[in-house]
């Protein structure tokens, strides 16, 4: 279970924000299972710019690892993760 602090308010709020948004529980069952903050501040990246795209067919944990790391990357400056 990841544990927030003050300064993680904007990934708080764009979380809070991006999943209010969503029908069904499928992208809370996913965001659940993150651990790392970073992991989390790049999964929700990638999924807000795929948002409506019916023919994605790749989860965030099925990219390859360094698609993964540059999602990580731009939702950590994103966030102001430290």
């Amino acid at each position: 279970m990841i544990k927030f602090k003050a300064t993680d308010i904007k990934l708080v709020n764009a979380l809070w924000e991006f999943l209010s948004t969503q029908e069904g529980f499928d992208l809370l069952e996913d965001m659940l299972a993150i651990e790392d903050k970073k992991y989390l501040a790049g999964w929700l990246v990638y999924e807000l710019e795929n948002v409506g795209n019916l023919d994605l067919e790749k989860w965030f944990h099925d990219l390859d690892i360094f698609v993964q790391t540059s999602y990580v990357k731009k939702g950590v400056e994103k966030y102001e993760i430290q």
